[in-house]
This record gives structure tokens, C-alpha cells and sequence, in this order.
């Protein structure tokens, strides 16, 4: 029996064997380091009935991959059901249901929800007398990577990742000819692959450079936070007037913030390297944006870079501090009191 030590000794992350985890598999479930069964505590936000104690077929899998449901079309008396394809599972009641794998996003949310302090993913091969190959998965952590947060499709690490979750829930009978080799090694060479994209990142990083100008990122969207903030402006011998002002988002924990030492509200210049159209807008935060990514409107960041739209690479640059103004942003467009105004530029 392989005897963890470390941080794979913790009693409170179960593990997963790779090779025994899908759906058809009743004699087994989630082990802890011992091998025994694990207790998996009902998720806070889990609705209806929860069993501690489940094999993988009870739980349908270690990874919920497939959506059931029944398709529809519209028939001479309304909606009916759409039979062209056969159904794929047929329940002891005889009711019948259509399968579809589930988007990248909302697999990874439910693998969140069911191991909300992340899982390891073992192999010691289909027969058990092989060396123990570990990988720990946080799914709240792959959460936070770009590619979900900004509503894409999974990419690079993420991307790994979905397809092994989704290869190891297949039942067996839907397996290829030397399938437990091939995932074995997909598992062993996981790790080495995050270690290798952290590093990257972390180089990126230490290239920023002064906290007055940092690169990052940009993802252009349609999103209500980056939508152009309405500013009323007053000037001397002229009638109020009100403009829109570009909104560029942050993650308030991204380094890029701490860096550019910019708050909510403050000017920031932003543009494509090395092209020399620049455009100016309000910082705004939210959590909802990836780390060392900056969101945009895509149509401002059309406007700025003459149609280019693919956002590779951006750099940002906190103009408060090159320009030396620690006024709020209110002050510095001499923006009348409103409170209505006051709530956009807070948004």
C-alpha cells in the first residue's frame, strides 16, 4: 500500500483512482490515504439527497461530464420529443434521456462544488501493482485561470485538464486499446506542465518593470463593467455637458494593481505594443476578471488599435502617478455632484 507523506498526507482531500472511477463501477468510490472509503461531506450549496458514503456509480462518476435531458422539436400539436436519435440511458421507470457533455465551465463548477478542497487524481495502473503516480487538482484555483473567467472555451493547462476529467468518466467499454497507459502518462505529465506554465508566469512578471507601466493581457468584452462610464463636466461660461469615458477592468488582486498602485476611479493609458495609439480610461475592479488579464469594450479597443482585436499583449500605465495627481478623479474633470453621475463612476 503506497503511504503518502507531506501534503499527501491530509486526511480531509480525497483521492481518485483513475483507472476505477466512471459510472459503472459499484464496488468502488472515493478513497482516503489509507485506501479506505472517504467520507465526502455534503457541499454548502449541495440541493437534495446526500449519501457520505458512495461508490462511482452511485455518483454517477467522479466527474459529472454528461448533462441527461430530453431534446424537443415542434411537432403539429406543439412541442414533442425528438426521437431521431436514440436516448442514452433508459431508467428503471422507463423514462428516457439524451445525453451531451457538458460545457468546459460548468463541468469544472461541479467538480468545484462536489471536492471543494480539490481532489488527487492516483494511478497505480489498471491492476494496481505499479508505481503511484499523483496529481492534486484545486478546481476553484483552475476556476480563476482566464479562459473561464472570460467566458472562453478552455485553453492550454485548462484545457489538459477537462479532456482527462472527461477521458477517466467514460465507462470502460468505451475506452480505446491502451487507454490506462496513455491517461497514466497525461496524469504524470500534468504536473510538469503547471509547474512549466507557473514559471512562465512568473518570468512575465518580473519583466514589468516600474510600477508606472506594466503589460498584461487584454480580453476584449460586452460585459456591463466595461461599459463607458457617463461623466457631466462644467466649465466656466458653458452649459453642463456629459461625456462617456472608456472603463478599463482589473482583478483588485492582480499584481498589475498593486504595481500601478491604482485605485477605482483613477486614469489609466492603455495600448497595443509596440503601436503607438494609446487610449486613456477609468480603472474599475472586479473579481469576475482574470488574473493578469485587463478587460476592455471590444469596440473601444477596436477604436485604439485601428481594428486589431486580438489583444496580444497590452500595457497599462497608471497616468495619476506619472502625472503626479492624487486628486480624486472627481476633482479632475470638475464633475458636478450628482449623485446619479457619482453611482457610474463608483460602478
Amino acid at each position: 500500500m503506497y503511504r503518502p507523506t507531506a501534503n499527501e498526507s491530509r486526511s480531509d482531500i480525497p483521492y481518485i483512482d483513475i483507472h476505477h472511477c466512471h459510472e459503472g463501477v459499484d464496488y468502488l468510490g472515493l478513497m482516503d490515504k489509507q485506501g479506505e472509503p472517504f467520507s465526502l461531506e455534503k457541499p454548502k450549496h449541495w440541493k437534495g439527497d446526500w449519501v457520505p458514503f458512495q461508490s462511482f456509480k452511485d455518483m454517477r462518476g467522479a466527474f459529472e461530464y454528461k448533462l441527461l435531458h430530453c431534446p424537443l422539436v415542434e411537432g403539429e400539436e406543439g412541442m414533442v420529443r425528438d426521437d431521431s436519435t436514440p436516448p442514452a440511458l433508459v431508467d428503471k421507470a422507463g423514462a428516457q434521456y439524451w445525453a451531451r457533455t457538458r460545457p468546459a465551465r460548468e463541468l469544472m463548477e461541479l467538480a468545484a462544488l462536489r471536492y471543494p478542497k480539490g481532489c488527487w487524481l492516483m494511478s497505480q495502473g489498471p491492476e494496481g501493482n505499479m508505481p503511484m503516480v499523483l496529481q492534486y487538482l484545486d478546481f476553484n484555483a483552475l476556476l480563476k485561470l482566464g479562459a473561464f473567467l472570460n467566458g472562453g472555451s478552455a485553453t492550454g493547462i485548462t484545457l489538459q485538464v477537462i479532456e482527462i476529467l472527461i477521458s477517466i468518466s467514460k465507462r470502460a467499454d468505451k475506452r480505446e486499446n491502451g487507454w490506462d497507459s496513455d491517461i497514466r502518462g497525461k496524469v504524470s505529465g500534468l504536473g510538469a506542465a503547471i509547474r512549466k506554465w507557473i514559471a512562465k508566469s512568473s518570468l512575465k512578471k518580473l519583466g514589468q518593470g516600474p510600477k508606472v507601466h506594466v503589460s498584461g493581457k487584454v480580453s476584449t468584452s460586452h460585459s456591463m463593467r466595461v461599459t463607458p462610464a457617463l461623466v457631466q463636466i462644467e466649465e466656466k461660461g458653458k452649459e453642463p455637458y456629459t461625456v462617456e469615458i472608456p472603463v478599463m477592468c482589473f482583478n483588485p488582486h492582480d499584481d498589475m494593481v498593486k504595481l500601478l498602485g491604482i485605485k477605482e476611479g483613477d486614469v489609466v493609458s492603455f495600448g497595443r505594443t509596440p503601436t503607438v495609439f494609446r487610449g486613456y480610461a477609468l480603472a474599475r475592479f472586479s473579481k469576475e476578471v482574470a488574473i493578469s488579464g485587463v478587460e476592455i469594450s471590444a469596440e473601444i479597443w477596436a477604436l485604439f488599435n485601428r481594428g486589431d482585436g486580438d489583444g496580444d499583449p497590452e500595457d497599462s500605465r497608471n497616468d495619476h502617478e506619472i502625472m503626479g495627481i492624487s486628486d480624486d478623479v472627481q476633482d479632475l474633470f470638475f464633475i458636478k455632484e450628482d449623485k446619479e453621475v457619482m453611482e457610474l463612476i463608483k460602478v
